[in-house]
Protein backbone atom coordinates (compact mmCIF):
# COMPACT_ATOMS: atom_id res chain seq x y z
CA UNK A 1 0.00 0.00 0.00
CA UNK A 2 1.00 3.42 -0.90
CA UNK A 3 0.34 7.16 -1.03
CA UNK A 4 1.84 9.45 -3.12
CA UNK A 5 1.74 12.94 -1.69
CA UNK A 6 0.07 15.99 -3.91
CA UNK A 7 0.21 19.77 -3.73
CA UNK A 8 -3.71 20.48 -3.18
CA UNK A 9 -2.78 20.91 0.66
CA UNK A 10 0.11 23.32 -0.38
CA UNK A 11 -2.29 25.52 -3.03
CA UNK A 12 -4.39 26.13 1.03
CA UNK A 13 -0.63 27.05 2.60
CA UNK A 14 0.47 29.62 -0.38
CA UNK A 15 -2.98 31.48 -0.51
CA UNK A 16 -2.42 32.10 3.52
CA UNK A 17 1.21 33.35 2.85
CA UNK A 18 -0.48 35.25 0.48
CA UNK A 19 -3.38 36.49 2.98
CA UNK A 20 -0.42 37.84 5.37
CA UNK A 21 1.78 39.71 2.51
CA UNK A 22 -1.61 41.64 2.00
CA UNK A 23 -2.01 42.62 5.50
CA UNK A 24 1.60 43.08 5.83
CA UNK A 25 1.17 45.51 2.94
CA UNK A 26 -1.88 47.23 4.25
CA UNK A 27 -0.26 47.83 7.67
CA UNK A 28 3.04 49.33 6.08
CA UNK A 29 1.01 51.80 4.33
CA UNK A 30 -0.73 53.08 6.90
CA UNK A 31 2.38 53.43 8.71
CA UNK A 32 3.75 55.29 5.53
CA UNK A 33 0.98 57.90 5.61
CA UNK A 34 1.20 58.35 9.22
CA UNK A 35 4.86 59.07 9.06
CA UNK A 36 4.20 61.68 6.55
CA UNK A 37 1.41 63.12 8.83
CA UNK A 38 3.47 63.41 10.89
CA UNK A 39 6.18 65.15 9.22
CA UNK A 40 4.23 67.80 8.36
CA UNK A 41 3.07 68.71 11.44
CA UNK A 42 0.25 66.74 12.98
CA UNK A 43 2.22 65.63 16.31
CA UNK A 44 -1.03 64.48 18.41
CA UNK A 45 -0.21 61.15 20.48
CA UNK A 46 -2.86 59.71 18.53
CA UNK A 47 -0.71 60.08 15.39
CA UNK A 48 2.62 58.34 17.86
CA UNK A 49 0.21 55.18 18.73
CA UNK A 50 -1.40 54.81 15.41
CA UNK A 51 2.63 54.39 14.00
CA UNK A 52 3.12 52.43 16.87
CA UNK A 53 -0.03 49.58 15.90
CA UNK A 54 0.82 50.07 12.23
CA UNK A 55 4.80 48.78 13.39
CA UNK A 56 4.03 46.39 15.49
CA UNK A 57 1.56 44.93 12.77
CA UNK A 58 4.03 45.07 10.13
CA UNK A 59 6.64 43.03 11.86
CA UNK A 60 4.06 40.27 12.84
CA UNK A 61 2.70 40.19 9.54
CA UNK A 62 5.89 39.81 8.16
CA UNK A 63 7.14 37.02 10.78
CA UNK A 64 4.02 35.34 9.83
CA UNK A 65 4.54 35.44 6.21
CA UNK A 66 8.20 34.29 6.18
CA UNK A 67 6.88 31.25 8.33
CA UNK A 68 4.52 30.67 5.61
CA UNK A 69 7.13 31.21 2.64
CA UNK A 70 9.31 29.18 4.62
CA UNK A 71 6.94 25.92 4.91
CA UNK A 72 5.99 25.80 0.69
CA UNK A 73 7.73 22.75 -0.82
CA UNK A 74 7.21 20.88 -3.85
CA UNK A 75 5.01 17.42 -2.33
CA UNK A 76 6.16 14.97 -5.18
CA UNK A 77 8.32 13.76 -3.38
CA UNK A 78 6.30 12.79 -0.33
CA UNK A 79 5.29 9.68 0.12
CA UNK A 80 4.04 7.20 2.69
CA UNK A 81 4.32 3.17 1.47
CA UNK A 82 3.40 0.52 3.43
CA UNK A 83 5.24 -3.05 3.05
CA UNK A 84 5.35 -6.39 4.89
CA UNK A 85 8.35 -5.55 7.42
CA UNK A 86 7.19 -2.01 8.00
CA UNK A 87 6.61 1.64 6.93
CA UNK A 88 8.60 4.23 4.41
CA UNK A 89 8.17 7.29 4.90
CA UNK A 90 9.67 10.93 2.28
CA UNK A 91 8.35 13.81 4.04
CA UNK A 92 8.93 17.47 3.45
CA UNK A 93 8.43 19.44 6.12
CA UNK A 94 9.91 22.72 4.91
CA UNK A 95 12.20 24.52 2.29
CA UNK A 96 14.79 23.04 5.63
CA UNK A 97 13.21 19.85 6.81
CA UNK A 98 12.83 16.72 4.98
CA UNK A 99 11.50 13.35 7.13
CA UNK A 100 12.84 10.43 6.21
CA UNK A 101 11.97 7.06 7.91
CA UNK A 102 12.13 3.55 7.65
CA UNK A 103 10.18 1.48 10.85
CA UNK A 104 9.91 -2.07 10.99
CA UNK A 105 7.28 -3.55 12.64
CA UNK A 106 9.62 -5.61 15.15
CA UNK A 107 11.56 -2.16 16.42
CA UNK A 108 8.36 -0.12 17.42
CA UNK A 109 7.64 0.85 21.16
CA UNK A 110 4.86 2.79 20.87
CA UNK A 111 2.26 4.19 18.61
CA UNK A 112 -0.64 6.90 19.04
CA UNK A 113 -2.61 9.02 16.96
CA UNK A 114 -4.74 12.37 17.06
CA UNK A 115 -5.94 15.19 15.36
CA UNK A 116 -5.11 18.35 14.54
CA UNK A 117 -7.54 21.05 13.61
CA UNK A 118 -9.46 18.48 11.48
CA UNK A 119 -6.36 16.47 10.01
CA UNK A 120 -5.37 13.18 11.45
CA UNK A 121 -1.77 12.35 11.69
CA UNK A 122 0.00 9.64 13.98
CA UNK A 123 3.18 9.54 16.53
CA UNK A 124 5.73 6.01 16.36
CA UNK A 125 8.46 5.69 18.58
CA UNK A 126 11.13 3.15 17.91
CA UNK A 127 14.16 1.16 20.23
CA UNK A 128 16.77 3.14 21.06
CA UNK A 129 18.90 -0.02 19.79
CA UNK A 130 17.09 -0.53 16.80
CA UNK A 131 18.89 -1.31 13.39
CA UNK A 132 17.03 -1.93 10.74
CA UNK A 133 14.74 0.91 11.49
CA UNK A 134 15.57 4.73 11.37
CA UNK A 135 13.81 8.20 11.71
CA UNK A 136 15.86 10.85 10.20
CA UNK A 137 14.72 14.83 9.83
CA UNK A 138 17.32 17.77 8.54
CA UNK A 139 20.24 15.51 9.16
CA UNK A 140 19.60 14.56 13.06
CA UNK A 141 18.45 11.05 14.00
CA UNK A 142 15.11 10.78 16.44
CA UNK A 143 13.44 8.08 18.13
CA UNK A 144 10.12 9.29 17.74
CA UNK A 145 8.50 10.25 14.38
CA UNK A 146 5.73 12.53 13.53
CA UNK A 147 3.59 11.14 10.58
CA UNK A 148 1.44 13.76 9.37
CA UNK A 149 -1.28 13.82 6.56
CA UNK A 150 -0.49 17.18 4.80
CA UNK A 151 -0.60 16.30 1.47
CA UNK A 152 -2.54 13.14 1.41
CA UNK A 153 -6.29 12.90 1.55
CA UNK A 154 -7.26 11.98 4.75
CA UNK A 155 -9.44 8.60 4.60
CA UNK A 156 -6.55 7.09 2.90
CA UNK A 157 -4.12 8.19 5.56
CA UNK A 158 -6.29 7.17 7.67
CA UNK A 159 -6.56 3.90 6.60
CA UNK A 160 -3.09 3.20 5.69
CA UNK A 161 -2.62 4.23 9.06
CA UNK A 162 -5.13 1.64 11.11
CA UNK A 163 -3.48 -1.25 8.58
CA UNK A 164 0.02 -0.31 9.35
CA UNK A 165 -0.57 -0.06 13.27
CA UNK A 166 -2.84 -3.65 13.45
CA UNK A 167 -0.07 -5.05 11.31
CA UNK A 168 2.42 -3.85 14.15
CA UNK A 169 0.47 -5.63 17.17
CA UNK A 170 0.68 -8.58 14.97
CA UNK A 171 3.94 -8.63 14.90
CA UNK A 172 4.74 -7.32 18.42
CA UNK A 173 2.77 -5.72 21.78
CA UNK A 174 2.43 -1.68 20.58
CA UNK A 175 1.87 0.26 23.85
CA UNK A 176 0.19 3.54 23.02
CA UNK A 177 2.89 5.97 23.14
CA UNK A 178 2.24 9.52 25.06
CA UNK A 179 1.90 12.46 22.57
CA UNK A 180 5.16 14.36 23.26
CA UNK A 181 4.43 17.79 24.25
CA UNK A 182 7.92 19.21 23.17
CA UNK A 183 8.36 21.73 21.01
CA UNK A 184 10.15 20.18 17.73
CA UNK A 185 6.61 17.96 17.27
CA UNK A 186 4.07 20.86 18.04
CA UNK A 187 2.89 22.67 14.89
CA UNK A 188 0.68 25.70 16.39
CA UNK A 189 -1.26 27.48 14.56
CA UNK A 190 -0.49 30.91 14.22
CA UNK A 191 -2.91 33.54 15.98
CA UNK A 192 -5.09 35.26 13.50
CA UNK A 193 -5.20 38.77 14.48
CA UNK A 194 -6.78 40.53 11.64
CA UNK A 195 -9.44 41.66 13.86
CA UNK A 196 -7.33 42.73 16.93
CA UNK A 197 -5.86 45.35 14.49
CA UNK A 198 -8.44 47.35 13.48
CA UNK A 199 -9.85 47.30 16.81
CA UNK A 200 -6.75 48.54 18.31
CA UNK A 201 -6.38 51.69 15.71
CA UNK A 202 -10.13 52.27 17.50
CA UNK A 203 -8.76 52.93 20.46
CA UNK A 204 -8.04 56.68 20.69
CA UNK A 205 -11.39 56.89 19.01
CA UNK A 206 -13.01 54.93 22.37
CA UNK A 207 -11.20 57.19 24.51
CA UNK A 208 -11.90 60.09 23.04
CA UNK A 209 -15.75 59.44 23.41
CA UNK A 210 -15.49 58.33 27.09
CA UNK A 211 -13.47 61.21 28.29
Amino acid sequence: MELIATDDDMFIRMDRRDYYRKLLLACAGIGVVLMICLAVGYRMWTVYYWIGVSISGSLWFYVCYRKEDDSIVSMEDGSLKLTEDGLTIRQPRSSSQFLMAKICYCDITGIAEEEKVGRPRFYVRIKPEARDSRIMESGKEYLVGLVDSFGYEKQEFWKLYLEFRDRAAKMVPVPEVKILRDKKWKNPGIFTIWLLYPALYLVPVILFYIR
